[in-house]
């Protein structure tokens, strides 16, 4: 009889310590499907504001182009911006996603980032503790593309979602979402595209000169993009005849560093990119 009721007491440990052991993972690193890409973000699990985005606050992703090559990687940041410096505890979730299918591969070299495999998704590991402020950076970040992506890999969307936190376990967190898009490079200024047909560019200081050209008559629109996928110069659409044009942008006002250049015309887009 005794040994009966030690056996079974034992059990019931064991399997406590089984659910506590999850209990403390989940509180660990966080658990997936909160980015806000599937609809759920961590005001599922985190009390606080009755809304996300709340006034004075934010989530950006810094470092990811407005264009991808395939297989390259491309290191970023999350930065939580939140309107008074009364937070102590910080975390995120984050994804990319092609046609409702994540894409990509995350990798981390920072010890309070995790990487989900299951979900293939990136995140806070032990949400780091900071004195009281009011922004934080997760750093050391990598994303990978697809080296053969398909058709509908061409435009990948990321997801994340941020909780800048009191530290109080309960309530008072702020939740913030954000969205970035990245499409495709459709191929290098120096290859052949159908009605584009050739394009290259040459450098004289900052200023660019294209070389385009033409199969037949066709209205081109060009443009200058920074890696954050803003646009920083363009060339009203103007149509030029088949044949070869010659075409000067003048980047002086542009700040050194490397540039998306995008020619497009009424079927396809060229892009490429260029260092000033």
């Amino acid at each position: 009889m005794t040994r009966h009721k030690i056996f079974l007491t034992v059990s019931i440990i064991i399997g406590c310590s089984a659910l506590l052991s999850a209990e403390m993972k989940n509180s660990v690193n966080v658990p997936g499907g909160y980015t806000g890409a599937e609809g759920i973000t961590c005001t599922n699990c985190h009390g606080g504001t009755n809304s996300l985005n709340p006034p004075g606050g934010s989530v950006v992703i810094n470092g990811l182009p407005a264009t991808y090559t395939p297989g390259n990687k491309y290191d970023f940041t999350v930065t939580i911006n939140h309107g008074t410096a009364n937070r102590t505890r910080w975390g995120f979730a984050m994804k990319a996603v092609a046609n409702n299918n994540a894409v990509g591969t995350f990798t981390e070299t920072n010890p309070n980032v995790y990487i989900n495999n299951f979900d293939r998704e990136i995140g806070h590991s032990s949400a780091p503790s900071t004195p009281s402020s009011n922004t934080y950076t997760f750093t050391n970040m990598s994303w990978t593309a697809p080296s053969s992506p398909t058709t509908a890999e061409q435009n990948i969307t990321f997801y994340v979602a941020a909780n800048a936190a009191n530290g109080s376990g309960s309530s008072g967190d702020f939740i913030y979402t954000a969205v970035r898009s990245m499409t495709l490079t459709s191929t290098s200024v120096s290859e052949k595209n159908l009605l584009l047909d050739k394009i290259s560019t040459l450098r004289e200081g900052k200023k660019v000169i294209l070389q385009i050209s033409l199969q037949k008559t066709s209205s081109l629109q060009i443009a200058v993009v920074n890696l954050n996928g803003q646009m920083v110069l363009s060339k009203a659409s103007q149509k030029y005849s088949a044949g070869t044009h010659t075409l000067e942008l003048d980047g002086t006002a542009l700040a050194s560093g490397t540039y998306v250049i995008s020619v497009q015309n009424e079927k396809e887009k060229v892009t490429g990119k260029i260092t000033l």
